[in-house]
């Protein structure tokens, strides 16, 4: 008889392996979906090759179990989970709801214990039962109907009784007696002290269990392994009880309830649509019947479905339309009577410096707000909206008011939008998204996000107002009575996100960097961004004529090297050409195919010329892409400049950045990079550029923090840092340093600061692994002080979960308590790398600002242009 098969999911074991196996996905309005896409990766791939007749997915729940009871330090060194996982975790159990599988959750109890209740049961009505889990805990329960089905990358492993002896040195019946001795370091298991997993076993043969062992206690031949056992009996016995699963928990569902149908549903659809999984939303689409442009429409109709926030309530905000006069009068009274208004712009795109101004949100009163339509089209509105010109000479003066206090979410953009339209902002004062990111750089800061987390509340996505892809529409086709409340809620959650920052900010330390570096800054920045920089496009349509001859000669000269010809931009036949035909030595292979990427080329760059070949080609193809032909695209016709934008709040370590286009990673030592940097042009004929950079700025903050002697010696003396270190890590004087040595120790200095492994220096300076763990080595060796603040740094980190650089900014890092050892190594070199990176980081801004002021104070014929890293490059006047 065939038997009937249960499939049971330990829902936070799935989760969390999907949350560091796939890495940086968003949801289309920027939540964190790397998590959720794993786990419905998983679930739909169980589904597909399992076909389970009954499902279920057991989840853990917030807080304390009986185990804590027993053992009040259980799990107490086990790091919190990351924020971005915990705001995908509701999401994810919306997911299983979708999918039509059975979930089950208890207080009191974890999920493991649910899972052996409900597989006993199955058994004992004749079901077989998979467990999917990556839980060594449960494998105790393997055998007699149940086995565990484990996922290792991209395969299910099936494991039965025979692996587990295999793997562990025991039946899976004495796991628990095993866990008992050997502990378990992530659930804070104490077990017993120097027994681990090749002892233990050889300690539990011919036993019939702990208790046994304890009982015939002096059949243990190993006088000091007796001695322990002795000792710490308590302490063992306790282990035992801890890992033991318990398979009686009063559940209230049945096996029956656990029947799964496979059918697609209208919500299921909606729930991929959101979150941007196309290809399972194609998947569903066809399933369902439906045509393409179906999809979007269907995706808005089912607004119970919330991928943005999970099970939070809806924010309800009461707005209020302002259609005359006399109400935008009464509006400015209120705001200069709270003394305070949070601020929000809907717009025609996304892009400040050219949308057009659709209408303006505003809330002095928390659940409370009005918007005042000024751009919608004639048929998304029922009655005249206010002329801008009369928003202009009420509100405007309420906005230019500087004791007002103004906050914003993302408040440049906003900033840009209103004084393009004649009311520009004085008084701003908060900004939730730079407040976000300064609380914890890591996390999401998008307002949705910034909802969930800080209010608990989900916000309406905009899709549901205009769509996606083609058939999305821009907001002023919005209606007014769909985007009031919209826009209103907007407002709304500013003005209530600010306390809770706020007092989130004050107690970590970080108000004062707050208030008088970041938000002094978005101005400035905002400033830099409207003066634009020139760019000359003849210049570079004739440079780019040129790269395109040298590209040509190149791909001729590849064609030769290689025998034949072959299509440059093809990954898969430059790999069939380097790997299969040429034999070279191949390296990371990926799922389709091996990689020729910048790092394996380089690799070979010495074995044969193509790889040299392709690497050169490479770079003008790229800067001929993103700069020759992206500048040129990006010249705003009305000022004849490009217009960057400089990103508060995205690198973690506090720098800024650049997009649209990125004028910091435009190369500034190479001939290709300086070349295209002379296409920047000064609006005037009596104008040039002045660049102005710190000297060797992280290596002088290494020196201040570690304190070594010699390097803060050397910098007190001006020597050639550079120099000197290579002249002691190569044991010469240093008039004998060779300029390759020079090179060199110029590497390994900076690397230093970025934690570079040996790997990673072999392959920057082509050398042998050894030789650079030796330049490593030795470098530590004549700096001391580095190696001995590096290791104090690391452990101070792990032990309070964040660096700090010297005005305080913070950079969490929960990794450094990883099982894994490469995850938690990276941790340890970001721990090491952000209090300096991220202090060169805080010194150009307060420089930024100083600057600025400077300028302003002294009437300078001056500008501020650009800041890329620790350059800040300006238009002057040439008698300045």
């Amino acid at each position: 008889m065939i038997r009937k098969r249960l499939f049971l999911i330990d829902g936070h074991s799935q989760l969390f392996k999907a949350f560091f196996a796939v890495r940086n996905l968003s949801t289309p309005d920027g939540m964190p979906a790397n998590a959720v896409f794993g786990f419905v990766q998983i679930i739909n791939r169980i589904i597909t090759e399992y076909a389970p007749e009954y499902l279920c997915v057991c989840f853990d729940l917030p807080g304390k179990t009986f185990r804590n009871d027993i053992y009040p330090a259980y799990k107490a060194n086990r790091p919190p989970a990351p924020e971005d996982l915990n705001i995908q975790t509701p999401v994810a159990k919306e997911f299983v709801k979708l999918r039509g599988i059975q979930t089950l959750e208890m207080e009191n109890y974890e999920s493991d214990d649910l899972l052996v209740t409900m597989a006993r049961r199955a058994v004992t009505e004749g079901f077989e039962v998979f467990i999917v889990t990556l839980d060594k805990d449960l494998l105790q329960v393997v055998g007699d109907g149940i086995s565990v089905i484990r996922m290792t990358k991209n395969d299910f492993e099936l494991v039965d009784r025979d692996w587990v002896v295999k793997k562990y040195g025991v039946d899976p019946e004495r796991m628990a007696d095993f866990q008992g001795l050997v502990g378990d370091s992530t659930d804070n298991i104490p077990g017993a002290p120097g027994i681990g997993q090749k002892t233990a076993p050889k300690l539990l043969q011919g036993f019939e269990s702990l208790e046994d062992m304890f009982d015939r206690l002096d059949e243990i031949k190993n006088p000091k392994q007796k001695e322990k056992l002795a000792t710490h009996k308590d302490q063992i016995l306790m282990s035992k009880r801890l890992a033991t699963l318990v398979d009686t928990v009063p559940v209230d569902l049945t096996i029956a309830d656990c029947a799964f149908d496979d059918k697609p549903s209208a919500e299921l659809l909606a729930f991929y649509t959101k979150m941007g999984f196309t290809r399972h939303r194609d998947a569903t689409r066809k399933a369902l019947g439906l045509k393409e442009g179906e999809v979007e429409a269907m995706a808005a109709a089912m607004s119970s479905v919330v991928a943005s926030g999970g099970d939070g309530t809806p924010v309800q905000t009461e707005t209020t339309v302002i259609w005359d006069r006399a109400e935008l009068e009464a509006v400015a009274q209120g705001i200069r009577a709270a003394g305070r208004v949070a601020v929000d712009t809907e717009t025609t795109s996304t892009n400040a410096l050219a949308c057009d101004l659709v209408g303006i949100s505003l809330a002095w009163e928390p659940g409370r707000a009005v918007y005042i339509p000024v751009g919608h089209d004639g048929l998304s509105v029922d009655r005249p909206q206010l002329e801008l010109e009369t928003v202009g000479r009420t509100l405007g003066p309420v906005l230019a008011d500087s004791s007002i206090e103004k906050i914003a979410q993302n408040a440049k953009y906003d900033l840009h939008v209103l004084a393009r339209h004649g009311m520009p902002i004085e008084g701003l004062a908060f900004d939730t998204m730079v407040a976000s990111y300064l609380a914890d750089p890591d996390a999401r800061h998008g307002l949705k996000s910034l909802c969930v987390q800080w209010l608990g509340e989900t916000m309406t996505p905009i899709e549901d107002l205009i769509g996606t892809g083609k058939a999305a529409i821009t907001m002023d086709r919005v209606p007014v009575t769909a985007a009031a409340p919209y826009a209103g809620a907007d407002a709304d959650v500013t003005l209530r996100l600010r306390e809770p920052l706020a007092r989130a900010l004050e107690e970590a330390g970080l108000l004062r960097i707050f208030e008088e570096v970041e938000m002094p800054l978005i101005s400035v920045l905002a400033a830099m961004e409207r003066r634009g920089v020139g760019v000359d496009v003849a210049y570079l349509e004739r440079f780019g004529r040129e790269m395109d001859e040298q590209m040509e000669a190149l791909t001729a000269q590849a064609h030769e090297a290689a025998g034949h010809p072959f299509n440059l931009d093809s990954p898969s036949q430059l790999a069939t050409v380097l790997f299969e035909e040429l034999k070279l030595p191949a390296g990371k292979r990926g799922r389709t195919g091996y990689s020729t990427d910048v790092s394996v080329l380089q690799d070979l760059q010495n074995t044969h010329p193509l790889p040299k070949l392709m690497l050169e080609y490479r770079e003008r193809r790229k800067l001929r892409s993103t700069y020759i032909d992206g500048l040129s695209r990006l010249v705003d016709p009305s000022t004849g400049r490009v217009h960057t934008s400089f990103n508060q709040t995205i690198a973690a370590t506090g720098r800024l950045s650049s997009s649209d286009p990125n004028l910091q990673n435009i190369p500034a030592r190479t001939a290709l990079g300086l070349r295209i940097r002379e296409g920047f042009t000064p609006t005037q004929s009596d104008r040039v550029f002045l660049a102005a950079d710190y000297s060797q700025i992280e290596l002088r903050i290494l020196a201040h923090v570690t304190e070594e002697p010699a390097l803060v010696q050397a910098f007190k003396e001006g020597r050639d840092i550079h120099r000197l270190t290579a002249s002691k890590i190569f044991d010469v004087s240093e008039e004998a340093v060779t300029k390759e040595q020079r090179s060199q120790a110029k590497t390994v200095n900076f690397g230093v600061i970025y934690g570079m492994s040996p790997a990673h220096l072999s392959r920057e300076l082509g050398i042998g692994m050894g030789k650079a763990a030796a330049f490593i080595k030795d470098y530590f060796a004549v700096y001391p002080g580095v190696k001995s603040w590096s290791r104090d740094v690391v452990a101070e980190a792990r032990e309070r979960g964040y660096v700090t650089t010297l005005l305080g900014r913070r950079r969490y890092l929960p990794n450094l308590n990883s099982e894994s050892p490469q995850v938690r190594a990276n941790a340890e070199r970001i721990a090491v790398n952000t209090p300096i990176q991220g202090t060169a980081a805080d010194m150009i801004k307060v420089a930024m600002l100083r600057v600025e002021e400077r300028l302003a104070d002294e009437n300078l014929d001056a500008v501020m242009l650009m800041q890329v890293h620790d350059e800040l490059i300006f238009e002057v006047h040439e008698d300045v």
